[in-house]
């Protein structure tokens, strides 16, 4: 996405959108395309011709892939910034710096209620696009989700595998344009303390038209109901589980997790000290290492976020 923000932004607002991305990595992480209009059809290939051998002098029978069109749309998303003249004006800072710190507040927020999408869809805000929780289930490739186990009510976090390729999980952008941010204007705004009153303000507005875009599928899987319960947490075994369902066409590039899920990754992680000559047992010794975050596995990219919650109901 930020590629896009360079392309279609102003300098000030890359940079503001660089700073908050930390706050929902997945924004920054994951590709994204523009378009036009509201929506965008892609088409996936659901079949191909048929091929074999065939005897000296022997033919074949005509073939030809098949397709299956996807309608993919864009939902609005934004908020409208309103600040009182009188105390933009009175900031020891001056005006330019009071509004900028605004619009860094909303992208700040925008950013992080975009994370929270990507992931529970219409269930963070129903209003907005289906999420990758939504998105796995209406494939219905059973071998992508994968069951952690967890009993104990509303303590349950997810870990999400995603191909971010062409026919991969991608944030789309409608209407031929990025996030984008309206300039500042002076208007008068209906005091709502007091009837018949008006506040002198400064208006501006963050506007987008945004979707996610999955085309294949198999370019997404989950890991889900994991806990603190005992052995209900993540481990190596679970990851290699969920990875090894994927076609090799359509390997996972990035693996989502909560800060939770990442702890609980490190603590499964083991070293094993053999015996020695003299006999006696093995040792697994728990490594307690650096963070996972960004490092790669399997060809993936771990990333931790926190916009994968660990208080999720289970399923």
């Amino acid at each position: 996405m930020l590629e896009i923000a360079r392309r279609e932004a102003s300098d000030d607002l890359v940079g503001i959108i660089e700073d908050v991305t930390t706050s929902a990595p997945e924004m920054s992480v994951l590709p994204g395309d523009i378009r036009s209009g509201t929506s965008y059809k892609i088409a996936t290939r659901t079949a191909q011709p048929g091929s074999s051998f065939a005897s000296a002098g022997g033919g074949w029978t005509p073939a030809a892939s098949s397709y299956a069109s996807k309608l993919v749309q864009f939902y609005n998303f934004g908020t409208v910034l309103h600040v009182p003249k009188s105390i933009a004006m009175a900031d020891e800072k001056g005006v330019a710096d009071v509004l900028q710190s605004e619009v860094f507040g909303a992208m700040q927020g925008a950013m992080i209620n975009l994370g929270s999408q990507v992931y529970g869809g219409t269930t963070v805000d129903s209003s907005g696009f289906p999420g990758l929780k939504e998105i796995i289930s209406a494939f219905g490739v059973s071998a992508l989700t994968i069951d952690a186990g967890g009993t104990t009510a509303s303590t349950g976090s997810s870990v999400y595998m995603v191909n971010a390729g062409i026919q991969g999980i991608r944030m789309c952008f409608g209407m031929g344009s990025a996030i984008s941010m309206s300039p500042w204007t002076e208007q008068q705004i209906v005091d709502p303390n007091a009837a018949g009153k008006y506040i002198p303000s400064f208006v501006s507005s963050l506007n987008a038209w945004i979707g996610l875009q999955a085309g294949h599928p198999y370019c997404a899987g989950r890991i889900k109901d994991l806990t603190e319960d005992s052995g209900k947490g993540l481990t190596w075994a679970l990851m290699s589980k969920l990875w090894a369902a994927f076609p090799k066409i359509m390997r996972p590039t990035h693996v989502f997790m909560s800060r939770r899920s990442e702890r609980q990754l490190r603590d499964n992680t083991t070293v094993t000290i053999n015996a020695g000559p003299q006999g006696g047992s093995a040792l697994s010794i728990p490594t307690y290492g650096a963070s996972l975050d960004g490092t790669m596995w399997e060809g993936a990219q771990i990333v931790v976020t926190d916009s994968i919650t660990d208080t999720e109901t289970l399923t």
